[in-house]
């Protein structure tokens, strides 16, 4: 979460892999984005869980956004 949010703070790219499973199951599908956070919104209520609104776009770069899928290990 710290990393995340360092990045969302300097708008440096970041390499985000999104698996519907484990990275090490060859049945996940998924994708692969470079991109940045645009937009980070925290609420912290006095009472109640943390959230976080945010907007992740992909960065302006070839092959920005690819699909990805788990590898099976070896």
């Amino acid at each position: 979460m710290v990393a995340l949010e360092t990045a969302a703070q300097t708008r440096a790219n970041l390499d985000l892999l999104i698996l519907d499973g484990l990275q090490t199951s060859a049945d996940s599908d998924g994708w692969r984005i470079l991109g940045f956070f645009s937009s980070w919104t925290e609420a912290q209520p006095l009472e109640d869980a943390v959230t976080v609104d945010a907007t992740y776009v992909p960065a302006a770069v070839a092959n920005a956004v690819a699909v990805a899928t788990g590898t099976a290990p070896p």
